[in-house]
């Protein structure tokens, strides 16, 4: 199936924006930090997951074409042995101070509270495994399992473990973002128009001022984006040539899953403010960051690159599979 060209154009706008959430939380420091935390945090994750959801239904034919267990594998060898591998080579900047080691506390923090940066990888991992069902079977039977593990795997997993584990990779938020993820794309003709992107729109703005909330800013924020996204790629397709800013926008939104980790490593690298910025207006410093952003993610792609030169590298830290 061709790829929805505005679905990987609102990737690469969620991708710079977790560029500037990360630049945001080791950079700028006061009140302008706190806003910005707010603003980026309270949807962008959430907003990422509806999206991977939204693109597992949008390839779910393949999902008939192939078994559960190669499919599993092939999903362990792009998403979980990359979630190690990151794990390993960054255990140095979360944890400089101990040595790594391999002992039921290392490996409850690996697996539990992955704070390693790239979280996402086993969080989505866990999504697509658990939400398999729905997009491989159409009956109604088929939400069970995933609605089911939505509504008590947390809770059975805090009385087996500590309470105040975070539980990053199974958070409720993340979760029922990729189920609606599946929703969205089943609807998406109906929730991609002009008046509902507008009352999205407004309804996102609203929440922001009053209250920023995952719950109720990711899926007003996705409607609107994708529309906008969707208005601006059937544009260009007619006009023929391509502008610069929807070729970096495509470029990078199909380089999500390798600009994540990589930038997050560098984040932990680099993770002494160089770049405090306290008293500019709230504006300029997002517009600041945007362009340090955009730099890190072009970056990032040629790393990846390069990193495919080295096959065995490029299957560990990048999770990518010769065909």
């Amino acid at each position: 199936m061709k790829r929805l060209e505005y679905v990987d154009l609102a990737k690469g706008v969620m991708i710079l924006l977790v560029v500037i959430g990360h630049l945001n939380d080791y950079h700028v420091s006061g009140s302008v930090h706190d806003k910005l935390f707010a603003f980026i945090y309270s949807f962008h994750m959430c907003l990422f997951f509806l999206l991977s959801g939204f693109v597992m239904a949008l390839t779910k034919h393949k999902l008939q074409e192939q078994s559960y267990i190669k499919w599993l594998w092939k999903k362990v060898q792009t998403l979980f042995v990359p979630f190690l591998a990151w794990t390993f080579v960054m255990w140095r900047f979360v944890d400089p101070i101990s040595d790594f080691a391999f002992d039921s506390s290392t490996i409850k923090f690996i697996f539990l509270r992955p704070d390693t940066g790239t979280w996402f990888f086993l969080s989505l991992f866990v999504c697509q495994v658990v939400c398999y069902p729905i997009f491989r079977f159409k009956p109604i039977w088929s939400w069970l399992f995933p609605i089911g593990f939505l509504l008590f795997g947390h809770f059975f997993l805090s009385r087996i473990f500590d309470a105040s584990v975070a539980f990053a990779y199974y958070d409720i938020y993340h979760f029922s973002s990729f189920m609606a993820g599946y929703l969205f794309y089943e609807y998406r003709d109906k929730l991609l128009r002009a008046e509902l992107a507008t009352i999205s729109l407004i309804a996102f703005v609203v929440v922001e001022i009053i209250h920023p909330n995952p719950i109720l800013a990711t899926l007003p924020f996705g409607i609107a984006l994708l529309y906008i996204c969707q208005q601006y790629a059937q544009r260009v397709e007619v006009g023929g040539a391509k502008p610069w800013l929807y070729s970096q926008l495509k470029l990078i939104g199909c380089n999500t899953m390798a600009i994540y980790p990589i930038q997050a490593y560098f984040v932990y690298a680099f993770s002494k403010p160089v770049l405090i910025i306290n008293d500019l207006p709230n504006t300029l410093v997002f517009a600041i960051l945007l362009v340090f952003s955009y730099f890190i993610s072009i970056a990032c792609i040629y790393i990846a690159r390069v990193i495919s030169y080295f096959p065995i590298i490029d299957r560990l830290l990048l999770g990518k599979i010769k065909k």
